[in-house]
């Protein structure tokens, strides 16, 4: 592995919650030391994304309900295909040379779970939108 594949490894935060024992597939394996990681690390870039979004596009995002903002979100940042390949983009361009040919072989599922992971984490950050 070159060093700068070996850097990128070396910054990512250290996730003590994740049971490395445990069975697993390979792809929940992906998520769990590979995207999780990387969603960790680029919480900030993801979240000023999603500021930038709902300011520029003047989105009602502010006056509406708390139970609407889910999928309103949803449809704002994923719907529109550039913000959606963006947002993978932030995750993926993290990935060394290795978990990028996983990652190709595994498109399809793995495009769902960094969507599904990055909404999650948007949501659940709401407090910082404001």
């Amino acid at each position: 592995m070159s060093e700068s594949m070996e850097d990128r490894l070396n910054i990512r935060p250290i996730l003590s919650s994740i049971d490395m024992e445990k069975e697993m597939t390979a792809e929940e394996r992906f998520q769990n030391v590979t995207l999780r990681p990387i969603l960790k690390m680029q919480h900030e870039l993801v979240m000023a994304f999603a500021k930038s979004e709902i300011v520029t596009k003047k989105n009602k995002y502010h006056q509406i309900k708390k139970e609407e903002k889910e999928a309103y979100l949803s449809q704002l940042l994923f719907r529109d295909t550039k913000n959606a390949h963006q947002l993978r983009g932030m995750v993926i361009g993290q990935m060394t040379t290795q978990e990028y040919q996983f990652y190709l072989q595994h498109e399809k599922p793995m495009n769902k779970r960094i969507t599904s992971m990055l909404l999650k984490r948007i949501v659940s950050s709401q407090l910082e939108l404001n």
